[in-house]
């Protein structure tokens, strides 16, 4: 069954599964935290099952809902793992920091 909805939004929860964490304080925690967030919205817009993504992770369903929830350090290749399973892939750019900015120019 496919699930629709607008991007941004996340569908309402299937039964048993929760819904993620709210976002983290840190910037680098939050930035990967966005990433997950927008990876759990294709999940649930895709109408695949925590249980279906962890098949093609080759994963137990357990690690994709504590991937999903926060509640485990994330490595890079976890979350690449979880993109292409959801048939994307995960792109990763590099931004000055603000004060970093001016600094070059000087």
């Amino acid at each position: 069954m496919m699930t629709t909805a607008t991007p941004g939004t996340v569908p309402a929860a299937r039964q048993g599964e929760p819904d993620p964490a709210p976002p983290a304080e840190d910037d680098d925690t939050a930035a990967l935290g966005a990433v997950l967030e927008r990876l759990f919205w294709l999940r649930r817009a895709s109408g695949l099952t925590q249980a279906q993504v962890a098949a093609r992770m080759g994963v137990r369903q357990a690690s994709v809902s504590a991937l999903e929830r926060r509640k485990t350090r994330q490595q890079f290749q976890t979350v690449q793992r979880y993109a292409r399973a959801l048939g994307a892939r995960l792109v990763i750019g590099i931004e000055l920091l603000p004060e970093q900015r001016g600094a070059d120019r000087a």
